[in-house]
């Protein structure tokens, strides 16, 4: 760290790592795909903060091999929290080149009308194509709320191929909070499932079609 800059980097190496237990960090974006049994990445990852307002813009490029296959990641974007104590927002795109090109856009938006009224707006895309497999999946979701009380959701998702004979989803609902400890939440609609990821770990989430509530405590 120096003065508005930060800099980091990182290299990792892995064969046959996955032992079920634990992770080991994946030296890539954290919500991508990390294959532990035969990998060697390495990346430089470059942030320049502004102090005031309060906003990041940041930078990586990180060369990976993986299973024999050797590529480039590229992403960056940038990062504001509350300017004017109203707007919150970031965005990140990237392409992974490893060995097909796969590119992600992804933002987030928060705005404050008053102390209690909010808005927030999601977008994710993602798209890559394979030899005759094109894959293209997109989010868009908007959550209006009433803080402390209410808040209520709306998500439309889009996938080229089709999964439960349908191209298009749309689901929402509303969420409840009890009390800061206690939530209810009333949903229902379509949703796409599909693959989620988190710290290179993923899972792949069936899609959904129906009516879903939900309880929410959290024990102090």
């Amino acid at each position: 760290n120096k003065g508005h800059w930060n800099a980091f980097l990182e290299f990792k190496r892995y064969k046959n790592f996955d032992n079920e237990l634990n992770n080991p960090p994946v030296a890539d974006r954290i919500d991508e795909i990390a294959p532990f049994n035969d990998t060697t990445g390495l990346r430089l990852y470059l942030q320049y903060a502004f102090f005031e307002p309060d906003i990041t813009i940041f930078f990586n490029a990180g060369r990976y091999k993986e299973f024999g296959f050797s590529g480039w990641h590229f992403f960056g974007g940038v990062n504001m929290e509350d300017l004017m104590d109203r707007l919150s927002f970031s965005a990140t795109y990237g392409v992974k080149d490893i060995r097909y090109p796969i590119k992600r856009l992804d933002s987030h938006l928060i705005y404050q009308f008053t102390d209690h009224l909010s808005i927030e707006l999601n977008l994710k895309h993602k798209n890559y194509q394979f030899q005759s497999f094109k894959f293209n999946e997109q989010d868009h979701g908007v959550e209006i709320a009433y803080s402390p009380y209410v808040s209520v959701f709306f998500l439309h998702q889009y996938s080229h191929n089709r999964i439960i004979e349908l191209n298009h989803f749309y689901s929402g609902g509303v969420k409840f909070y009890l009390s800061s400890a206690t939530s209810i939440e009333v949903s229902g609609g379509t949703m796409r499932g599909g693959q989620i990821c988190s710290g290179g770990q993923c899972y792949v989430a069936p899609p959904f079609k129906g009516i879903k509530c939900g309880f929410l405590h959290t024990f102090k």
